[in-house]
């Protein structure tokens, strides 16, 4: 004969516990979600500069084999670089103002990288001069990655 004593306890989650776990991960995704944002935006500024200067390099090639930043080569039609371009994660769009002797390359952001406002869209010309349009941020500080 079982008594009031020998009742099996029920076992359980009780409310205070589930708040308790709901607030740590509420306050760890305060923290985590904003970070992980940032970290992305910084990632894809980075990729933005590497696209930059890619076809920096390939105007100066094409610069070298024919005096001339908008064809491969003197003579030739086939165009040196193909603008405007977008990048294949989408978040920047390459486009430049070519002519024989100068050019200026912009990476516009696009899509998601929408939310960077201190390093809006990236310049490099052919003088190597590197610029960052739209903000208030020192240009070098967003080309050295510490914007």
């Amino acid at each position: 004969m079982r008594t009031a004593r020998s009742k099996p306890r029920m076992r359980g989650v009780t409310l205070v516990e589930l708040l308790t776990v709901v607030a740590v991960i509420g306050i760890l995704s305060a923290i985590a979600i904003p970070a992980y944002t940032q970290y992305v935006i910084r990632v894809n500024r980075t990729d933005a500069k590497r696209l930059l200067l890619d076809f920096s390099s390939r105007l100066e090639r094409c610069y070298t084999r024919g005096n001339d930043y908008t064809v491969k080569e003197r003579g030739s039609a086939a165009k040196c670089v193909d603008l405007p371009y977008t990048n294949p994660e989408k978040t920047y769009t390459i486009d430049g103002v070519l002519d024989a002797n100068t050019y200026t390359l912009t990476a516009t952001p696009i899509n998601g990288q929408l939310r960077d406002t201190k390093c809006v869209a990236f310049t490099l010309d052919q003088a190597g001069a590197k610029g960052v349009t739209n903000t208030g941020t020192d240009a070098q500080k967003c080309w050295d990655g510490r914007g």
